[in-house]
């Protein structure tokens, strides 16, 4: 079963295991200036030579492989563990890759 690792924290420590996952797109960051008195505007997008993006939206499903009686421990300490954190994020499928 495949799963995630947040920071250094794996999903199977929970009993939990990745069902499926969505990987949005990164957005351009776009930054057009406009110029008192003249028409349009000027776009510094790539003003710097290299194009910056916006953060992904990574969604991910989970199945949580446990008894009845420990599945709300198990959310709970799965929530706790990673709620209101930071991590970087390697799927499984792609150790190779970490996400921010």
């Amino acid at each position: 079963m495949k799963g995630v690792t947040f920071g250094d924290i794996h999903t199977s420590n929970f009993g939990v295991y990745l069902s499926s996952v969505v990987i949005g797109e990164a957005a351009v960051k776009s930054c057009c200036l406009d110029i008192p008195g003249a028409s349009g505007s000027i776009d510094l997008t790539d003003f710097f030579g290299v194009v910056a993006y916006e953060n992904r939206k990574l969604e991910f499903e989970f199945t949580f492989v446990q008894r009845n009686s420990a599945l709300l421990s198990a959310y709970s300490d799965f929530l706790n563990a990673l709620h209101g954190r930071e991590f970087s994020i390697i799927l499984d499928d792609d150790p190779d890759f970490h996400y921010i």
